[in-house]
């Protein structure tokens, strides 16, 4: 429907938004599902430290638009 709302009125996409909406009436109309309460709880335990360097960064520079930090 929303190739059909978007090109209906357009000249050169016309046709093919008419064919489209002739295929979607001819679409068996199902009812939409009713969202289900669902809720996922996860818990992750902390590891332990390793005393191991990670990650090493040199030279990063950050900014957000105009401004840099």
């Amino acid at each position: 429907m929303e190739f059909v709302n978007r090109f209906r009125a357009k000249n050169t996409k016309a046709a093919q938004a008419q064919s489209k909406l002739r295929q979607i009436e001819r679409m068996e109309k199902l009812e939409a599902p009713t969202k289900a309460e669902s809720r996922i709880d996860s818990e992750f335990p902390q590891p332990q430290r390793s005393g191991h360097r990670v990650i090493r960064l040199q030279g990063i520079h950050h900014a957000y638009g105009d401004r840099e930090a």
